[in-house]
């Protein structure tokens, strides 16, 4: 005999099965989120690895300052910042605080010695990349934010993550229907002979 307020036995093994699906959801989404922020952090820092090479490369072919203005643009549309250093390590123009700070965190100008430098670095309450190569006049430092930089990868991420984790709810909920009726079936035998 059911007792008023309680559900079927196969309502309540349902809801037992969903919730276990929902709780590891719930502990892969904290998990997940995490790694998002890490791997958007990672892919941006390459591909600014990938853009100072490139810049590297088109300087060395054109001996320095042809082209590099429409170079400089095209990455400051992009929410980096360039900065050139002359023979001696110093920028050839003054950059703004928070990159000077993160150049000097990172020793960016090791670049005009001949050494590539890839780094992080906090200032202004930011997180920078900083990503530096020797040019045959010097050297340049490429430095983006790593907030505005990672955020559209983070977005990408989140929403296949998001796909993901939908679908695995949807598919707890499907199992835990099957598996509640597969249960209870021999259980409701057993309760109405006793």
């Amino acid at each position: 005999m059911r007792r008023p307020g309680r559900g079927s036995l196969a309502s309540r093994i349902a809801a037992g099965c969903l919730l276990v699906a929902v709780l590891a959801v719930l502990v892969a989404l904290l998990v997940s989120t995490r790694l998002i922020g890490v791997t958007a952090r990672e892919v941006t820092a390459a591909a600014l690895g990938r853009q100072a090479d490139v810049v590297a490369a088109q300087i060395d072919d054109t001996g320095g300052a042809v082209g590099l203005r429409r170079v400089a643009e095209t990455l400051r549309g992009q929410g980096i910042e360039i900065v050139l250093f002359g023979p001696g390590g110093r920028p050839t123009t003054a950059p703004a605080a928070d990159t000077a700070a993160a150049l000097a965190a990172t020793s960016a100008a090791r670049a005009v010695g001949g050494t590539p430098v890839s780094g992080t670095a906090l200032s202004g309450g930011q997180t920078l990349l900083v990503e530096a190569r020797p040019a045959r006049s010097g050297a340049f430092a490429l430095v983006q934010p790593v907030d505005r930089a990672s955020e559209a990868v983070a977005t990408q991420l989140r929403r296949s993550i998001g796909f993901a984790l939908l679908a695995g709810v949807l598919t707890a909920l499907a199992g835990a229907v099957a598996v509640a009726a597969l249960l209870a079936r021999p259980l409701r035998g057993a309760v109405a002979g006793a």
